[in-house]
């Protein structure tokens, strides 16, 4: 398994009022035994092949809040939650990149943007998993449909949270 470092902290709904003083409203967050797994935490993209990597930490310019993220390296604080610690899985196939999203939640164009740029590849063939498209506005739908029409992306299989 390969999965950010940030997967360990503790996610909540709410406000971070000051770093050491939160409104939390529920928790989202299941703890999960780690050591039990062989895991390779990384931030960075991870070749697992020839064909297929890791994303790591996907870049982008403006970051959305879902929430706040209590941290327990020592001092416990909160901070907001930005989930960076979304990566995804591209194949690079014969026909173009094949990028596999868990939920979506860095954004399905700044998503299908980072993968291109990590490998130098600018066709996408197919994109599967997650969208966050749920609560999206029909002017933000819009701009994905435009995008994804003018990309001449071949295959899009959505999903929720995959």
């Amino acid at each position: 398994m390969i999965a950010h470092p940030d997967i360990k902290n503790e996610r909540y709904y709410g406000w971070a009022l000051t770093k050491n003083i939160a409104v939390t409203l529920k928790k989202i967050y299941k703890q999960v035994e780690f050591e039990k797994f062989d895991v390779f935490f990384s931030k960075d993209e991870t070749h697992i092949s020839e064909n297929f990597l890791y994303s790591g930490e996907v870049k982008k310019n403006k970051n959305k809040q879902y929430g706040i993220i209590k941290n327990k390296n020592g001092v416990e604080k909160f901070s907001p939650d930005f989930v960076k610690d979304e990566g995804v899985l591209i194949y690079k196939s014969k026909k173009g990149l094949i990028i596999f999203i868990g939920c979506g939640h860095r954004g399905v164009i700044d998503i299908i943007e980072y993968a291109k740029k990590m490998t130098g590849i600018k066709n996408v063939y197919a994109v599967i998993g997650g969208l966050h498209l749920r609560y999206a506005s029909p002017l933000n739908l819009l701009k994905i449909r435009k995008y994804i029409k003018k990309e001449n992306i071949s295959h899009i299989y959505a999903g929720r949270a995959a």
